[in-house]
């Protein structure tokens, strides 16, 4: 194989820098049980965000061509099977979040992170954000201060009736929970809804806090392990046209 640091461009650049890994992977120049580049060190040589490299290689490790070792790197696994379709995930293999999250996020100019849910300081630091802030404070002065209600903040749950209201979807306040983000909400609807041991089906590529936090929970994850840097891009521009 003729080594290149150029990616595929016909691919998103998760799915070249995941073909990247995976050819080197195959010819031999990374074996198995060797440790592969760092997050931030592949980010560089291959010109893409520390992001890209984090989603890249979290999809790697979900169809187990990568293991994760915290506070050590990603290292090669024996690949027994290349032509598995669905891949289950050993609760041993659980990616240590905390660790890659903090990898991921460590020093990352925003202008490479375009995909990491950060805005820029000067965006969200200015007159008017502030002058907003200190409304919304005299506005809801007792909500802040004193005990809400543990569905969320009625107000905001009203909205949401109407919104749903306009969908077709009558409901009411005493139905609807509000949650501080998609990980207490994802959390919360396991917990009410599965037991320890259940079985769960992810979407791969998919966001890594998914898998991982479903392993420590004690369910039994099972994802679409879908190789996308060995489809051509006839075949992905058929099915986008489908």
């Amino acid at each position: 194989m003729n080594d290149t640091l150029t990616l595929n461009p016909n691919i998103s650049k998760t799915a070249a820098v995941i073909e990247w890994i995976q050819q080197r992977i195959d010819s031999q120049v990374y074996k198995p049980y060797q440790r592969v580049p760092s997050i931030r060190k592949l980010a560089t040589i291959l010109g893409v965000s520390s992001f890209t490299v984090t989603q890249a290689y979290e999809q790697l490790v979900a169809t187990n061509v990568l293991m994760a070792k915290p506070n050590s790197g990603y290292y090669v696994l024996p690949q027994s099977n290349q032509n598995r379709s669905i891949e289950i995930l050993d609760k041993k293999a659980v990616v240590d979040t905390s660790w890659l999250v903090q990898q991921m996020l460590n020093d990352v100019p925003n202008h490479r992170a375009p995909g990491s849910g950060e805005l820029p300081v000067e965006w969200v630091k200015n007159d008017r954000m502030q002058w907003a802030v200190r409304q919304v404070n005299q506005d809801i002065d007792s909500f802040i201060y004193n005990y809400g209600e543990i569905q969320g903040y009625l107000p905001l749950r009203e909205q949401l009736v109407q919104y749903l209201g306009l969908l077709g979807i009558h409901t009411s306040t005493d139905n609807i929970i509000t949650t501080t983000g998609v990980s207490q909400a994802i959390l919360t609807v396991t917990q009410l809804l599965l037991n320890v041991g259940d079985t769960v089906v992810v979407d791969n590529p998919g966001w890594y806090w998914t898998s991982s936090t479903l392993q420590q929970q004690g369910y039994q994850v099972v994802s679409k392990a879908i190789r996308w840097y060995q489809l051509n891009v006839t075949t992905k521009a058929r099915t986008l046209n489908k």
